[in-house]
């Protein structure tokens, strides 16, 4: 999951064998910085709901 992640790198990769698919991130798509901190408690819960498991 790309937070806040430098995408030149993905310039030269063809993501999925698609051409012309650009990589993205939560930060440009949500228009603002989002880092790992902020995102990672809500992915463990959302993991957790979705596996019915305890993450630890």
């Amino acid at each position: 999951l790309n937070c806040n992640t430098d995408l030149s790198w993905y310039d030269h990769v063809v993501g999925c064998g698609i051409e012309g698919a650009e990589a993205t991130s939560l930060s440009r798509e949500c228009c603002r910085d989002i880092s790992i901190d902020e995102t990672l408690p809500k992915m463990v819960k959302q993991f957790a709901s979705v596996f019915n498991c305890d993450v630890v």
